[in-house]
């Protein structure tokens, strides 16, 4: 029979674990809203109301973080885990940050669309395109994460993954710069908005591969000293 403070901790483990895993969720459900948002405003119909929900989704992403947080403290004051759990407690710690930021991104892509009223069409599919892409990645990785003891065998994947989406960014954008009219003054101002705004798509993809790397940490201890000496090979 397990300790009673074991039995507790396992408890406080698993409540921790469905917090983070609801929280990833929250941003993948925000995610597939600026989707709909773009397919709106691509078919020309008001988003007015699409982004205030993104904007309140923002807003509740902060709240979760921080209650987040104070559990996993509360967890840490009471039920004294052992280094094992300890881990996975450094990982919610870390990767809430990551989930974060990446609610943060796509509030700011959202924000983009809801200030600019008249963006050309070309920008629009891209955009679009982009983020459908996105979402495939997204959902694939929702569903695989469940299963933390494989994260390493799907870091070599997601990382595949990774490269290719920034190539089908790069055809995104050559496509649209083509069909653009150059002389079009504000179809080249929005082109320049659009370009700075565009590195929140890359940032969604380098927050999940963090998510990756802190869930390796807790069955691999040596894995951010292993990474470091294979960069500092290259």
């Amino acid at each position: 029979m397990m300790p009673i403070n074991y039995t507790i901790l396992k408890k406080s483990e698993d409540n921790l674990r469905k917090m983070f895993f609801d929280y990833l969720d929250q941003a993948y459900q925000m995610h597939l809203k600026l989707t709909e948002l773009i397919s709106i405003y691509q078919n020309k119909i008001d988003i007015e109301g699409l982004f205030l929900e993104i904007n309140n989704r923002e807003k509740q992403s902060d709240l979760t973080q921080v209650n987040t947080i104070e559990e996993l403290l509360w967890d840490i004051s009471k039920d004294q885990p052992l280094l094992s759990h300890l881990r996975w407690y450094i990982c919610v710690l870390t990767s809430s940050g990551d989930i974060e930021r990446i609610c943060d991104y796509l509030y700011f892509m959202a924000r983009f669309f809801y200030q600019n009223k008249k963006i050309p069409q070309e920008v629009v599919n891209a955009a679009l395109a982009m983020n459908i892409e996105l979402s495939k990645i997204f959902k694939e990785y929702s569903s695989r994460l469940q299963d933390e003891k494989s994260t390493k065998e799907f870091f070599k994947e997601f990382q595949k993954q990774k490269v290719e989406y920034k190539q089908f960014c790069d055809k995104e954008i050559k496509k649209m710069a083509r069909k653009l009219t150059k002389n079009d003054e504000y179809s080249n101002e929005i082109i320049i908005k659009f370009s700075f705004e565009l590195h929140s798509y890359y940032r969604v993809v380098e927050r999940l591969e963090n998510i990756i790397e802190n869930l390796i940490f807790i069955h691999d201890t040596d894995f951010f000293r292993k990474k470091l000496e294979n960069e500092e090979m290259f």
